[in-house]
């Protein structure tokens, strides 16, 4: 498990290096989940920006990165809104960058999460115009 979350450590930096920073980004075991299957959840301004093509993107940086094994245990990329008040509740919680603070038997996004590392969670800095 360490090894696939540093995986997802340097794939957080290496993303917000080229993109920009992320409000959040965790990885979450759901109670109801497959053993051991991951949700990766992601909320940075720029993805809508992006648009339908924010999944593909995170695929493609996700899919060389980690062995086939680790691939097929990520369940989904929920890609979540940064005015989701559910969002601004981790981040006055959790104060984390680049880094991963362990999770157990919480609800987040009104789910409940076995386990969980959150990689990044800090507040939105507002752009200069």
């Amino acid at each position: 498990m360490n090894s696939l979350v540093g995986k997802f450590k340097a794939l957080e930096r290496e993303i917000a290096e080229e993109k920009g920073d992320f409000i959040l980004f965790a990885l979450f075991m759901r109670d109801n989940s497959l053993p051991d299957h991951w949700d990766l959840v992601v909320c940075a301004p720029w993805i809508e920006e992006m648009g339908p093509q924010a999944l593909a993107y995170f695929v493609s940086k996700i899919k060389p990165k980690l062995k086939k094994s680790e691939f097929m245990k990520l369940s989904q990329v929920a890609m979540v809104d940064p005015s989701d008040p559910r969002v601004r509740a981790i981040n006055r919680e959790f104060h984390v960058e680049h880094g991963a603070a362990e999770i157990h038997n919480r609800t987040f996004f009104d789910m409940d999460m076995d386990h969980g590392f959150i990689i990044t969670s800090k507040r939105a800095v507002k752009r200069a115009a």
